[in-house]
């Protein structure tokens, strides 16, 4: 495995013939591995520094594409850290795993299907709704002329919460629309094997 813009070299045969014959050290593993998760983590910068969008500035869709690179890339790159710290456990790379598998499928499938873009912005503001809905609750159910020194930072909150709303372009009375879930994008993209690691690491993340 090579790459030439950051010449980045792989002999996977070394490594392979120390596991055959019983010599591979922990380091030797950790050696080659940090070289190749190297790789796709030198892409995703690549393509994200290089491009003209990141130039210019991206559009509401762009900006969704960006979004998830971005966070692939720095996914991979706190895995190959807490590698190299050698505090990686089962535990913790289950949450990176779900995490790297959830934002892949996403961005493979967005690519085929952008007019469901939207869809997905709008999905992601939920959070925001119910967070409004619990400060004009609490709100409203103060005496008016009860000052407890919650307003001003109450109106910050749903000030920012609107921000929000805005960006999605969300008017407030639309209801939200159903996203596919992620067996259903990968079963679109002919990843369903993916699909059985990904929901045993939902064991590791959810704590069931």
């Amino acid at each position: 495995m090579h790459s030439d813009d950051c010449q980045i070299s792989i002999n996977l045969y070394e490594l392979v013939k120390k596991e055959s014959d019983g010599t591979l050290t922990n380091e030797d593993f950790t050696r080659i591995w940090t070289d190749v998760v190297s790789l796709p983590i030198y892409r995703f910068e690549y393509v994200i520094r290089t491009s003209k969008h990141t130039a210019v500035g991206y559009d509401k869709n762009q900006a969704v594409f960006y979004g998830l690179l971005v966070h692939i890339f720095k996914t991979l790159c706190n895995m190959r850290r807490i590698v190299c710290k050698r505090v990686i456990d089962v535990y913790v790379a289950n949450f990176h795993i779900r995490t790297l598998v959830e934002s892949c499928t996403r961005l493979l499938y967005f690519l085929d299907h952008p007019e469901e873009v939207d869809i997905f912005r709008k999905n992601s503001i939920k959070p925001e709704l119910k967070f409004k809905k619990i400060i004009l609750d609490n709100m409203n159910s103060r005496d008016k002329d009860f000052y407890c020194g919650e307003s001003e930072y109450e109106e910050n909150l749903l000030k920012s919460i609107q921000e929000s709303l805005d960006s999605a372009e969300y008017d407030g009375n639309e209801a939200i629309p159903k996203l596919h879930n992620m067996y259903e994008m990968m079963q679109d993209q002919d990843l369903t094997i993916m699909y059985t690691p990904y929901a045993s690491s939902s064991h590791f993340v959810h704590c069931d």
